[in-house]
């Protein structure tokens, strides 16, 4: 059974900041960054392929886990780092930065996630669907 993430973003409205395609986008990429990087000792057996993105409000992407390599069992990987991340998002929304994310290169992703969130962004969700 293969494992999907559904990640919606919805663009704040009437802010005083000017919210553009690329922030949503970007914001989007940079979830699913944090998702890869939730398991650090399996973040290069799979990777996330796009099943499905609509434009309307929220934007909503659907992905689903496939294997890198041939031959590579990846049903369990992908459980692993989709609860790996829905804990360090809880860990990261309490307002502290997870062990897996406190490196150099995942905390600049989380710093920028956060910054945007702020100011861009109402509102992000990411839901685990089988299927």
């Amino acid at each position: 059974m293969s494992q999907k993430l559904v990640v919606s973003v919805d663009a704040s409205e009437g802010g005083p900041e000017l919210v553009t395609v690329q922030d949503v986008l970007t914001h989007v990429i940079e979830l699913f960054q944090l998702v890869t990087e939730s398991d650090p000792l399996n973040e290069d057996l799979i990777a996330w392929k796009l099943v499905s993105a609509t434009m309307n409000s929220p934007f909503t992407v659907t992905a689903e886990a496939v294997p890198r390599y041939p031959n590579v069992a990846i049903d369990r990987i992908a459980a692993s780092q989709v609860e790996s991340f829905v804990s360090n998002y809880s860990e990261l929304k309490e307002g502290r930065i997870p062990a897996a994310w406190s490196g150099d290169k995942p905390r600049k992703t989380v710093t920028r996630l956060l910054a945007r969130s702020r100011f861009l962004i109402n509102h992000a969700s990411i839901r685990s669907v089988d299927g």
